[in-house]
């Protein structure tokens, strides 16, 4: 029996907006159930649910390959990708598996509406009223932040703000009160999200309240306050066998991450064009068309250290995308990039074994460890470079941070490990040290004092 399996998974969009993978209920008489997902150990139902087969390569990388919405499609590919597996497990030359054309992912030209999530418990607004009621003033600041702004963002607004008007009893939006602020931060928290989005959550409702002169209506002490946590970044060590052990994709991702001290997004985008092979520089640029802004809307360059530079080029010469530097096979910007280093960590063996996911899953068994992110590279770029000399407004250029305090921030760490600060740590400790010795010997230290 082979020791790697082809699982038929669905994704779908969960409770809090995300898309998740699920496995596919498969039914006594072998058949999958028309989109039905193992959700916390019950079938459930999910309309929305696209097909993939998931499984492992010979190196041990996670693939999640598409398969369609077709039911009994996906479970032959399935059959026919657990055959192809097997005769790998056995030493036959790999051949490749059967595909499903992958639809083209087309956004929709009209603004998404909040109207169909109204609360049925909200009255009906009267006839000739001058009041605002909440459902359409929704939709119309979505309209605004979609044209102003970006449609993503107008997106998210919409799906944020239609969970308020889930909870939301009443009609209009001068009506929103305290009860109505409780109610909608009582439902965030039993969908278990964390203090983090919830503060996220309730930042964009103040954001709709301001444009209507109604922010007041939430107050400050309501909005959660999460724990700002220590900057960490990764030992040199680490590094080392995360990238000794990763693939050549793998490998070259995630030195470009360490190297560039990027952020995800700007990764996921980043394109040929961004990159000056001739001085050894990346430009980060935004890219509306796509629906990528850069952060502080500042674009910046950023140099390539030499090696990555020469990696790059050889990557540029055997490139399988024209624009995108890591794309998808769909030929699409890679917004898995997270589950790539987590499913290397868990292969790996350095996992915490301390994380565990809201379905109970531990990262001793499960690609989930906190511990290793990607924002992690961007931090330790910040500090291997301060502790090499270079200087804070050089590594705020770098990092495109518009205020010097989120970078001093970064380095805190970097200045608690010095050997500037360790040596003055080991100072006052063998001070103190040697008080206490020569107390017991009846001697006085010179400067200090004996006690009254």
């Amino acid at each position: 029996m082979s020791h790697r399996i082809a699982t038929l998974m669905i994704r779908s969009r969960d409770v809090s907006g995300e898309r998740r993978f699920h496995r596919a209920f498969i039914a006594p008489n072998g058949n999958a159930k028309p989109l039905y997902a193992i959700v916390a150990g019950k079938p459930e139902l999910r309309p929305d649910g696209i097909y993939y087969l998931r499984y492992r390569q010979q190196d041990g990388t996670r693939r999640y390959q598409y398969v369609g919405k077709d039911p009994k499609l996906a479970r032959l590919i399935q059959g026919q990708r657990q055959y192809l597996i097997d005769g790998e497990e056995m030493g036959l030359s790999p051949v490749e598996g059967p595909k499903v054309p992958v639809p083209v992912k087309v956004r929709p030209a009209e603004i998404p509406s909040v109207v169909p999530r109204t609360n049925q418990l909200s009255p009906p607004a009267e006839s000739g009223s001058n009041r605002l009621p909440l459902a359409p003033t929704i939709d119309a600041f979505v309209g605004e932040v979609a044209a102003l702004r970006n449609r993503k963002r107008a997106d998210q607004y919409c799906f944020r703000l239609g969970i308020f008007l889930e909870t939301f009893e009443k009609t209009y939006i001068d009506e929103i009160g305290d009860d109505e602020v409780i109610r909608f931060l009582a439902e965030l928290r039993r969908r278990q999200l964390g203090e983090r989005t919830i503060k996220n959550y309730c930042t964009d409702l103040v954001a709709f309240l301001r444009r209507y002169e109604l922010h007041h209506r939430v107050k400050k002490s309501f909005i959660p306050k999460p724990t700002l946590k220590v900057v960490r970044v990764y030992p040199v060590e680490i590094l080392q066998k995360m990238f000794a052990a990763a693939n050549h994709e793998d490998r070259m991702l995630f030195q470009f991450f360490f190297g560039l001290g990027m952020r995800e997004r700007e990764v996921m985008f980043a394109a040929w064009q961004d990159i000056d092979f001739q001085r050894g520089i990346f430009h980060v640029t935004e890219k509306k068309a796509d629906g990528f802004t850069i952060k502080d809307k500042e674009e910046r360059s950023i140099p390539i250290p030499s090696s990555l530079l020469e990696s790059i080029r050889q990557r540029f010469d055997r490139r399988r995308h024209h624009r995108w530097i890591f794309p998808t096979e769909r030929g699409q910007p890679d917004g898995h990039m997270l589950r790539r280093l987590q499913t290397l960590v868990l292969r790996v063996g350095m996992s915490c074994g301390d994380c565990r996911t809201k379905g109970g899953k531990s990262c001793r068994t499960a690609a989930c460890c906190r511990s290793f992110g990607l924002h992690k590279f961007r931090r330790t770029f910040a500090t291997i470079h301060h502790e090499n000399g270079v200087s804070i407004r050089t590594l705020m250029e770098w990092l495109g941070h518009s205020d010097m305090e989120t970078t001093i921030r970064y380095l805190a760490i970097a200045d608690a490990g010095s050997e500037r600060v360790r040596h003055q740590v080991d100072r006052t400790f063998n001070m103190l040290e040697e008080g206490h010795t020569a107390r017991q010997d009846g001697r006085q230290l010179p400067g200090v004092s004996q006690p009254i």
